[in-house]
């Protein structure tokens, strides 16, 4: 977030389109020592989005600091 408490602009997906949820979704599944998530759904939609996210290509640099920047400054 933002000093304002505004989350700051997510960066654009090289190749596709990849919602927040998505990200959030690559963003664990790459991490060292994880072998399953666990996602939560309330609707078929969600569940299709959730699945996409296991195929989607591995989170650009660009991602992966704008995550990891807004999380140090949550925790900060």
């Amino acid at each position: 977030m933002s000093p304002t408490g505004v989350v700051s602009e997510a960066p654009p997906v090289r190749r596709g389109v990849r919602s927040l949820a998505q990200r959030a979704i690559r963003y664990v599944t790459d991490l060292p020592g994880v072998a399953i998530v666990i996602m939560g759904t309330t609707s078929i939609a969600h569940l299709d989005e959730n699945v996409a996210a296991l195929d989607s290509p591995p989170l650009s640099d660009e991602e992966l600091t704008w995550l990891r920047g807004d999380r140090q400054r949550r925790d900060g």
